[in-house]
């Protein structure tokens, strides 16, 4: 029987090196067999929220109400059959010839690819479709696209690759939310959101964070 995994990976810093820039860049990535179930929620949630008079086009975590968030994120907790893979770093210590937007993308991407099929192994997937957010040009996304495909010929599962906007998706907008959550945590150590996921980790030198 078919069976596919859905993957939906979302970042969160900006891709300024400078002393301006953010001081971490994390990428998360959420997977799930059952896609529509989720999405199914987040909608329920959003149509809630328009008849109340809450004007919600998506959920975006920085721009979201602290109202808003709290049913994001007790929504989120409340999934089943879900669950998310974490991928961060302090951009200072990023090797010099990987400061620039395409490299640390490529670098997480394909670090993130191969954790995920680490992660699923022992599962009995005939495919999986990896869904990456729209974050850099399109020319530079087919670039890093074409580099990445020699390095994956190892995975023996059959995968697919895509850019879209996370905010068209509203599994794209958990991954956000996910994100956001751990990038505020190790930015500038706001703890909220990741207790309002039920997690909650205090070491910055974890380079992996899993959970749900």
């Amino acid at each position: 029987m078919s069976k596919t995994l859905y993957v939906f990976v979302d970042e969160s810093g900006n891709f300024d090196f400078s002393p301006k820039g953010t001081k971490y860049f994390v990428m998360s990535a959420v997977y799930t067999t059952s896609p529509e179930i989720s999405a199914r929620a987040m909608l329920a949630l959003k149509y809630k929220l328009l008849g109340k008079g809450i004007d919600v086009a998506s959920f975006h975590a920085t721009n979201d109400s602290q109202n808003v968030r709290n049913l994001v994120f007790s929504t989120i907790r409340n999934l089943q059959n879900f669950g998310a893979l974490i991928l961060f770093s302090r951009k200072n210590e990023l090797p010099t010839n990987l400061k620039d937007p395409a490299s640390v993308f490529k670098l997480f991407s394909k670090n993130l690819i191969f954790l995920i099929c680490e992660e699923i192994e022992e599962h009995e997937f005939t495919s999986i479709v990896f869904v990456f957010d729209q974050a850099l040009p399109r020319k530079i996304l087919n670039q890093i696209l074409k580099s990445l495909k020699p390095e994956l010929k190892t995975s023996l599962i059959k995968y697919s690759i895509y850019f879209h906007s996370m905010s068209s998706d509203p599994n794209g907008q958990i991954a956000d939310y996910i994100c956001w959550a751990n990038y505020v945590f190790f930015e500038r150590n706001e703890k909220r959101p990741l207790e309002n996921l039920g997690v909650f980790h205090d070491n910055d030198r974890i380079n992996i964070l899993k959970f749900l």
